[in-house]
């Protein structure tokens, strides 16, 4: 797990912000398209809420026109480690459900152009969320993390896919905050990511 090890005392704060940062990112080995799906770049963002740890950032890409937008809201994802780390294979039942990390409890505001398209006032959230899922066959790493993980073996969260955009700028706001009772040292994490989105004619 990204968070191996954070159950109980909460994690020194740099480690905390650096296994946080991009939780729902598997280490950067998810294509950037497949077919007519695009894959949405995640920002680099920073803490700015220490309890729920809410990270803020904002990001710009480019897409051509025809392009469903697959974007992650939040998630999580169970590893594989090396032998000397000694841990065993993550279990999401240890982590993901009522109780632990509580996708279907998370407060979500996701806004494309200034209209509302997901909020967690307004309906349930089973709709835009996922998993636990396994990956087909686990996706290793180029090399072992500095906390001994290798591998992804499977991911759960909340996303959701935009229908292709007209041409020109666009601007998607995401706001996400989602309760983890205690795993992570912290009652709950989340996102405010904020996209400048230009598609393109072909």
């Amino acid at each position: 797990m990204l968070f191996r090890g954070w159950k109980g005392a909460p994690p020194a704060a740099p480690q905390a912000r650096r296994r946080l940062k991009n939780v729902y990112q598997v280490k950067g080995v998810i294509p950037q398209e497949a077919g007519r799906l695009f894959f949405v770049p995640l920002p680099s963002g920073d803490a700015i809420s220490n309890d729920p740890l809410i990270f803020q950032g904002a990001t710009s890409f480019s897409v051509r026109t025809g392009r469903t937008l697959v974007l992650p809201l939040i998630a999580i994802y169970g590893e594989s480690y090396t032998d000397a780390a000694g841990y065993p294979d993550d279990n999401p039942d240890d982590y993901v459900g009522v109780g632990r990390i509580d996708f279907l409890a998370s407060s979500l505001l996701l806004k494309v152009d200034g209209r509302v398209v997901a909020d967690s006032t307004r309906t349930k959230l089973d709709c835009v969320s996922f998993g636990p899922v396994y990956f087909p066959e686990p996706i290793p790493y180029d090399a072992p993390t500095d906390y001994g993980s290798n591998a992804a073996l499977w991911i759960a969260g909340l996303g959701i896919l935009l229908p292709p955009m007209s041409p020109g700028e666009h601007v998607i706001e995401m706001q996400v905050v989602t309760p983890s009772n205690g795993i992570f040292g912290v009652s709950a994490y989340g996102y405010y990511n904020t996209w400048y989105v230009t598609v393109e004619k072909p």
